[in-house]
C-alpha cells in the first residue's frame, strides 16, 4: 500500500466537501474520509508488521527530496492521531449541527489530518517544515472559527507564537544543511549538532507543544468549538512537537549530555507551573488546557531523560493523553452545550442529570491522573521509574509533585461539576453520537491499559532502530 495515501485521502476529502452538497452530506462525508484515513493507517501498520516496505522518495533540487517513510514509532503516532481524529469528527457531526460554515470547518480539519500524516511520515526537514506550517494555518483558522473578536485575537496569538518559533526551527534546518549538506534525515543520522542548532530547533518544538515559556497561546485557544479544542489539545497539534523531538533527537542527532538535563528540568518546571494554574482556574476548558500543558510537559520530561524506561512511559502516556484528554474536552463540550456555562463555580450536581457523561469524565480523568488499571498509570509509572534510574532524586521529586497537582486539579474539577445540588435540572447527557463518542474514549482509556502487556514486543523493535540506545 502506498505510504502517501494517508496524506492524499484527507486532502481529497477536504476539497470534495467544498462542492455543492447539503450540510448533512458534508458532515458524513468528512467522517467517511477521516474513517478511511484511519483504516489506511492501520492497514499500513499491519503491512509493516508483515514486512512490507513503506517508502516513497522523489529526488528534488537542493536536497529538498519528497521523501516519506514509515517505522513502527511513526505508525503508532499516526494510528493514534488518525483514530482519535476520526472519533472527534464523528462527535462534531452532532456538536456542530447548528453551526454555520460547516464546509470550511471540515475542510480545515481534514487538511490538518493530512498535515499531521505528512509530519509523521516525512523524512526530509524541508517537507516536515512545510507540513508543520500547514498545521499552524489550519489551527489558526479553526481557533478563530466563530470570528468573534476575542476568538480572532486568540487565533492570531496562537499563530504568531507557533509561526514565530517555527521560524527559528527553519533557521536551524538551514544551519543543518550548511553544515552537513543535506536535509534528508537518513543522511544526517549519527551526527552531533552544536548547541545553538539544537536550541533553534527545540524552540519550534516548545511552542507547538505549548511548553513554558511558549505556552500562553494554548489556554486562549479554548474559545474554539469543543471538537477543535479536543483535536488541537489532545489528538494532533500538541503531539507534533513531541513527535519531532523523538524523530530528531532519538533517531537522527546526538545533542550531548549537557542539553539533556535542561530539557528535562524545563519540561518538569512547565508541568508544575501549568498544574498550579489549573488549580485556581474557573473556566473548564482553560483548566483542561493548562492540564494539557502540564501533561505534554510531563511527557517531554520523560523523553528528555533519554532512558528506555522513561521513553516507554512517555510513549504510553502519549496514547493515554490522546484518549483521556480528548474525552475530557468532549465531555466539557457536552456540559457547555447543556448548561450554557464554562465557569465551574456556576455548575454543580450534574451526576444526577448526566450519568453517562460523568462516567466518561471519570474514566478519562483516572487515566490522566495515572490511576491503575487505566493506561495513564503505566505511562506515568514508567516515566517516574525512568527518572529515578537516570534523572536523580531532585527531578524525580519534581515529577511526583507534578503528578500530585494533576490529581488535585482534576478532583477539584469533578467536585464542582458533578457533585452537590443540581444547578441545571434541564441538563441531560446530550445526543447519542456525542455521548457514545466520549464513552468510546473512556473505555479506550480503561482497556488501553491492557495494551501495555504488548509493550515487551513493540519496545525492543523501537529501541533497535534508535541510535541513541545503541
Amino acid at each position: 500500500m502506498n505510504i502517501l495515501l494517508p496524506l492524499i485521502i484527507p486532502i481529497a476529502g477536504a476539497f470534495i466537501i467544498l462542492l455543492p452538497f447539503s450540510e448533512k452530506a458534508r458532515k458524513w462525508m468528512a467522517f467517511a474520509f477521516s474513517l478511511a484515513t484511519a483504516i489506511v493507517v492501520l492497514w499500513l501498520y499491519k503491512g509493516y508488521l508483515s514486512g512490507a516496505a513503506l517508502y516513497y522518495k522523489k529526488t528534488m533540487p537542493f536536497s529538498m527530496d519528497f521523501y516519506f517513510s514509515a517505522d513502527i514509532f511513526s505508525l503508532i503516532i499516526a494510528s493514534m492521531s488518525a483514530v482519535t481524529g476520526m472519533l472527534i469528527v464523528l462527535y462534531s457531526t452532532a456538536y456542530m449541527k447548528s453551526k454555520a460554515g460547516i464546509s470550511e470547518f471540515y475542510f480545515f480539519i481534514l487538511i490538518f489530518i493530512s498535515a499531521m500524516m505528512g509530519i509523521v511520515f516525512s523524512r526530509n526537514c524541508v517537507w516536515l517544515y512545510v507540513f508543520w506550517e500547514i498545521a499552524a494555518v489550519c489551527s489558526w483558522r479553526l481557533i478563530g472559527y466563530d470570528r468573534l473578536p476575542s476568538h480572532v485575537r486568540a487565533a492570531n496569538k496562537a499563530f504568531l507564537i507557533t509561526f514565530g518559533a517555527a521560524a527559528f526551527m527553519l533557521v536551524g534546518f538551514v544551519c543543518i544543511f550548511l553544515r552537513f549538506g543535506t536535509f534528508n534525515m537518513d543522511g544526517l543520522a549519527g551526527n552531533t549538532i552544536p548547541l545553538y542548532i539544537f536550541v533553534l530547533i527545540f524552540t519550534g518544538m516548545l511552542a507547538k507543544s505549548a511548553i513554558f515559556p511558549l505556552h500562553t497561546w494554548l489556554p486562549d485557544a479554548g474559545v474554539a468549538p469543543s471538537p477543535v479544542t479536543a483535536f488541537l489539545h489532545a489528538a494532533v497539534l500538541v503531539k507534533i512537537g513531541i513527535y519531532a523531538f523523538v524523530r530528531f533527537f532519538y533517531y537522527v542527532f546526538d545533542i550531548g549530555g549537557g542539553a539533556i538535563y535542561w530539557v528535562s528540568f524545563l519540561a518538569i518546571l512547565s508541568a508544575i507551573i501549568a498544574g498550579s494554574v489549573a488549580l485556581v482556574e474557573k473556566d473548564v476548558k482553560r483548566i483542561l488546557a493548562y492540564s494539557t500543558i502540564s501533561q505534554i510537559s510531563f511527557i517531554m520530561f520523560g523523553l528528555g531523560l533519554f532512558s528506555k524506561t522513561a521513553f516507554a512511559g512517555a510513549l504510553i502516556y502519549i496514547i493515554a493523553h490522546a484518549t483521556g484528554k480528548a474525552g475530557l474536552f468532549l465531555c466539557a463540550g457536552i456540559i457547555e452545550q447543556q448548561t450554557g456555562e464554562r465557569d465551574i463555580t456556576k455548575v454543580s450536581g450534574l451526576i444526577n442529570n448526566m450519568p453517562l457523561t460523568f462516567l466518561a469524565f471519570i474514566f478519562c480523568s483516572f487515566s490522566i491522573m495515572g490511576m491503575p488499571p487505566f493506561i495513564g498509570f503505566f505511562g506515568k509509572l514508567d516515566i517516574i521509574l525512568g527518572s529515578a534510574g537516570s534523572g536523580g532524586v531532585f527531578l524525580t521529586f519534581l515529577a511526583i509533585i507534578a503528578s500530585i497537582l494533576t490529581l488535585l486539579y482534576i478532583v477539584r474539577l469533578a467536585r464542582y461539576l458533578f457533585f452537590g445540588n443540581s444547578s441545571h435540572l434541564s441538563a441531560k447527557d446530550g445526543s447519542f453520537i456525542m455521548v457514545s463518542t466520549v464513552l468510546v474514549f473512556a473505555f479506550l482509556s480503561l482497556f488501553g491499559g491492557f495494551l501495555v502487556f504488548f509493550a515487551d514486543t513493540v519496545m525492543p523493535e523501537i529501541f533497535l532502530n534508535m541510535p541513541v540506545f545503541k
